[in-house]
């Protein structure tokens, strides 16, 4: 996590550098030169140029580039930097998404210039052909098309951006570039809408300039200039009341998984905290790449951890339930398809809970003990159901937060310095940050001989969960 947020904050820093900065440091280095030219009579079509007939619309093309090619290429060159430098310094995907949106509202609001707001289409680009090269050559394509069919550079771009998770859903498939798509590209669109406006009401011209192409054209600059203080209070209230707004989910969302509200009876987080003991569960499996490879990590260092199973991925590798079951781990209940339980009518929920109960019988022969809802959130109703069909609730008292693909030593330092006794773990074996399935667990399986290892030398005994759980039975914080 302080990976996440520390790039983060790097690419924030980079987006807020403005481009004016750059290019006048650059200037005596690098000099942008474009042909003078000469106005011969008013009525003329064209424009003399080195003692060449040039078209009018052709010197427009060349003052437009002279005057927004290097701001471009700046912003464009500030998301490359900011995605680059986490690959460099982190390496996962989720951080290269965090600095790329970091970057982008550093960028769109940045802190050098009073939190003024800038476009970021060049630099969420930018950010794109680092963390999916296929994402910006469809942005690029789809650009160039619309550009040629409408003359509306803004537009092509706004509708391009809008089409952008459509295409990482299908074509990437990959949650990280999926979830960045969609704020991307509701950042860049938002940006866009009172431009647009404009351009839907028939009152900009193409590209947004003068006739003379030097600059905007009055239409839009006196959209701009109208109510700009009072526009400016309304986005920092909105920015500030959705800042808050996540934050207070964040915290809501921690507090009920790891504290809870209401009736808390039959819930387990975790088991006596006198004794120095930890449980290791594995979420999301199984899965054909990574729980083989947790397996042997766990066989190579005498471990039994508990895994909860997906129940669509216990149908889709038998074999892999079967040796988890096999080389004596226990097995819990994750649901049947890992959806949002608490979104979902109560006869769904129990279908869930049921249909992956008994995917898991079918293929292991084992009757789940014990059940852990994706996310850990729950409700009275799956509650009522668990305690009637005598299975317990488990969740978890510390996470690896592996599901941010951080490096394995972060994910051992963290275990390390939070350790304490009786803790539940969480792992995951399989996942990613919107699906049960897709992601990166390379850095769990890394971790993992770390993480016994630091346990083990700390006095912490690593026991099966229903070890765990019975030795917490008569205490009350069992059920923090």
């Amino acid at each position: 996590m302080q990976s996440f947020i520390g790039v983060c904050l790097l690419g924030y820093f980079i987006g807020s550098v403005p481009a004016a900065w750059v290019i006048s440091f650059l200037r005596p280095v690098v000099r942008v030169r474009i042909l003078p030219f000469k106005r011969p009579g008013s009525g003329s079509r064209l424009r003399l140029v080195k003692g060449a007939l040039v078209p009018r619309r052709s010197i427009n093309v060349l003052n437009t580039a002279k005057t927004y090619l290097p701001f471009f290429l700046v912003n464009l060159l500030k998301g490359i930097l900011a995605v680059a430098l986490a690959r460099a310094l982190v390496g996962t995907g989720a951080c290269m998404m965090s600095a790329g949106l970091g970057c982008i509202a550093g960028h769109s609001w940045p802190l050098f210039q009073r939190f003024r707001t800038e476009r970021g289409v060049s630099v969420a680009l930018g950010a794109t052909l680092v963390l999916s090269p296929k994402c910006f050559a469809f942005l690029m394509l789809s650009y160039a098309i619309l550009y040629m069919a409408t003359r509306y550079s803004l537009m092509s771009f706004a509708v391009s951006f809008l089409f952008l998770p459509i295409f990482a859903y299908v074509a990437i498939q990959r949650d990280i570039v999926l979830l960045f798509s969609l704020i991307a590209a509701a950042l860049v669109v938002g940006q866009l809408i009172g431009p647009l406006y404009l351009i839907w009401s028939g009152k900009a011209r193409r590209l947004t300039r003068s006739k003379d192409g030097t600059g905007l054209s009055p239409e839009v600059t006196a959209f701009h200039a109208k109510g700009l203080t009072r526009r400016r209070r309304f986005k920092l209230g909105l920015g500030v009341t959705i800042i808050s707004g996540v934050i207070l989910l964040l915290w809501y969302s921690n507090a009920y998984v790891y504290r809870g509200f209401g009736n808390q009876a039959g819930i387990v987080r975790a088991g006596n905290r006198s004794k120095p003991m930890v449980a290791i569960t594995f979420d999301d499996g199984p899965d054909p790449v990574y729980t083989p490879q947790i397996l042997q990590v766990l066989r190579e260092h005498h471990v039994k951890a508990t895994f909860f199973m997906v129940g669509k991925h216990v149908l889709a590798y038998p074999n892999i339930a079967k040796a988890v079951v096999a080389e004596g781990h226990e097995v819990g209940c994750h649901s049947y398809s890992h959806p949002n339980m608490v979104l979902l009518p109560p006869k769904v929920q129990l279908r869930e809970i049921q249909l992956a109960k008994d995917a898991i019988v079918d293929v292991t022969g084992v009757q789940p003990k014990y059940f852990r809802p994706p996310r850990g959130l729950y409700d009275r109703h799956i509650q009522e159901y668990l305690e009637k069909e005598g299975c317990r609730l488990v969740l978890w008292s510390l996470s690896s937060e592996d599901w941010l693909e951080p490096n394995p030593i972060e994910i051992k330092k963290r275990i390390e310095k939070l350790a304490r006794p009786g803790d539940i773990i969480l792992f995951h074996d399989s996942g990613s940050i919107l699906r049960a399935q897709g992601g990166s667990r390379i850095s769990t399986v890394r971790s993992l001989p770390l993480v016994v290892q630091s346990l083990r030398e700390r006095g912490f005994e690593i026991a099966p969960l229903s070890q765990l759980i019975q030795s917490g039975q008569d205490n009350p914080m069992s059920a923090e």
